[in-house]
């Protein structure tokens, strides 16, 4: 199920039992008629009535809105762990084969390689797969003195080749920014 369907699933779900219990609440409020239900002949009348449906009401309620919540927070595309299918990459033209990499590991792939380019002192990389390749973008954190044109250029070689040799996709667009001193993760409070 992809990451949309999962979404507006648990938000249907959530709103359709926000909504019974709504009608729930104003019907035990005698605000609303009770239902009759007729099939094949046979008759039910739906009457929701006595403390039990009482307590009912509100768990649906919690619920349905916890549902509905819940759906709108989460992400609808998957970033955090999304999957990249690499058809053919890496001179395998096997017929029927699949290669894929995880987003995660992407990411930490690009970190790894940015950090082995010398003046590097961590990357937080941003990976997509697109049709005609991968668009990475990169937040560097680099010493104070590095020399910013030549490390921008030794980064982006390095990691335009050492993508397209490992996963046998081209690099198309490549975003460096550059921020010096470390990164607010790996920053030690000092008292």
């Amino acid at each position: 199920m992809t990451p949309f369907l999962r979404r507006f699933v648990v938000l249907a779900v959530g709103t359709a039992l926000f909504a019974a219990s709504t009608w729930l609440v104003l019907r035990l409020a005698g605000l609303l008629p009770g239902y009759e239900l007729e099939l094949a002949g046979l008759r039910i009348a739906v009457e929701p009535t006595g403390l039990g449906w009482t307590g009912v009401a509100p768990a649906l309620a919690a619920l349905g809105l916890a549902l509905t919540v819940l759906a709108l927070w989460m992400p609808a595309t998957g970033d955090d762990d999304d999957w990249h299918v690499l058809a053919g990459a890496g001179g395998t033209d096997l017929p029927g084969s699949v290669i894929s990499i995880s987003g995660r590991s992407l990411r930490g792939l690009v970190a790894r390689l940015g950090a082995e380019v010398e003046g590097v002192l961590s990357v937080e990389p941003r990976v997509r797969l697109k049709k005609d390749g991968w668009v990475v973008r990169c937040t560097v954190h680099t010493w104070p003195k590095t020399p910013l044109p030549e490390l921008r250029e030794r980064l982006g070689d390095h990691l335009r080749e050492a993508l397209e040799d490992l996963t046998g996709v081209p690099v198309t667009t490549l975003r460096i920014d550059i921020e010096h001193g470390l990164a607010r993760s790996e920053r030690r409070r000092v008292a």
